[in-house]
């Protein structure tokens, strides 16, 4: 049976970086910093709509400022008020439908079509990788092992890369790679 739902799926990118080994943390916290990097992070999400796991926004030391942040969790909104990073412009969302009801309100209160970005983490991006709507994945993969505990999945069948380029600061190499679904 086919469903034909009366609305389109609002388009979502996904950004992560991560090691040699596919790692993206450590005790909560990345293991790296690339500032370059930093600024690719900030300047793809600047005006977006960021979502993000619980885990990762506790992480966050200050709020992402020209962002709305979507928190998926199960806990409430009262709850993130205590971390670092929250500020008037985070929502909690517990559910995929919850987070789609969020992005049209988005586009609805700013009358703009909301593009989201998916900025894990592993839980998250796990779950968000068969995503309908998702049409693009941005990675900065490292040339170097970290101590790691958390993963980045394997990208599921039918995504290609499009585009790889090579970035050093200092010794360390890294490639950013744009991977877009096979048509």
């Amino acid at each position: 049976m086919n469903i034909r739902l009366p609305f389109q799926f609002p388009a979502a990118t996904l950004i992560v970086a991560y090691d040699k080994n596919r790692g993206i943390g450590y005790q909560g916290q990345i293991p790296w910093y690339i500032s370059e990097d930093m600024r690719f992070f900030r300047n793809i999400t600047d005006g977006q709509l960021v979502v993000m796991g619980r885990k990762t926004f506790q992480s966050l030391s200050k709020p992402l400022k020209n962002r709305y942040v979507v928190v998926m969790t199960k806990q409430n909104l009262c709850a993130l008020q205590s971390y670092p990073a929250y500020d008037n412009n985070v929502a909690a969302c517990s559910s995929y439908i919850k987070l789609l009801a969020t992005c049209f309100d988005v586009m609805y209160k700013f009358n703009k079509t909301t593009n989201f970005i998916i900025a894990g983490g592993a839980e998250i991006y796990k779950q968000w990788l068969t995503y309908p709507g998702l049409y693009a994945i941005l990675t900065t993969e490292i040339e170097a092992e970290y101590c790691v505990d958390t993963f980045f999945p394997q990208l599921p069948e039918g995504w290609t890369g499009l585009d790889t380029t090579l970035h050093c600061q200092g010794n360390l190499k890294y490639n950013r790679t744009l991977y877009v679904k096979k048509i």
